[in-house]
């Protein structure tokens, strides 16, 4: 004996919850860019707070880089740009913004490296270089920031929790 039970025979519940799947993932998405627009403003306030304005190249480039929505994660990618930095040899904001975040000692142990020739202050080789210290300016934003962000999310998935 074989028992046959359609559920939703046209598709109905089906299209009606890829529906709302997709809204909720365009609801969450809203919410994140939102939020990585508001960890971008702290970032640029923080570094401003501690002078690391880094000559004005670095503060304006942080923004939203990435955003990804396959319709159940969403993703929003907020930082430093990847375009070239001026004058750095080929790093992108992001490598000064790294830099900046996470200091550049390797521990410790010092290091030599030479500088461009076409600069005055930095040209020549340079010995027994210990690093800079850490001058983090993403992650005190992202800390500051992560409340109303939770917020912001909530608000997004409870208008669709009805």
């Amino acid at each position: 004996m074989t028992v046959t039970v359609t559920v939703d025979p046209q598709g109905v519940f089906a299209g009606v919850l890829n529906r709302y799947g997709q809204s909720l993932s365009a609801a969450v998405q809203t919410a994140l860019e939102d939020g990585a627009r508001m960890v971008a403003n702290q970032a640029r306030a923080v570094m401003a707070a501690n002078d690391n304005v880094d000559r004005g190249f670095l503060s304006p480039s942080i923004g939203t880089l990435d955003v990804a929505n396959d319709g159940t994660t969403v993703s929003v990618t907020v930082g430093p740009s990847r375009d070239p930095y001026p004058g750095r040899n080929g790093k992108s904001f992001n490598d000064i913004g790294a830099f900046l975040e996470r200091g550049t000692s390797n521990g410790g142990v010092p290091w030599t490296w030479k500088g461009p020739d076409d600069s005055t202050r930095w040209r020549g080789w340079h010995f027994n270089w210990q690093g800079s210290r850490a001058h983090p300016f993403m992650s005190p934003a992202l800390d500051a920031m992560k409340p109303s962000i939770q917020t912001l999310v909530g608000a997004a998935v409870g208008r669709w929790q009805r």
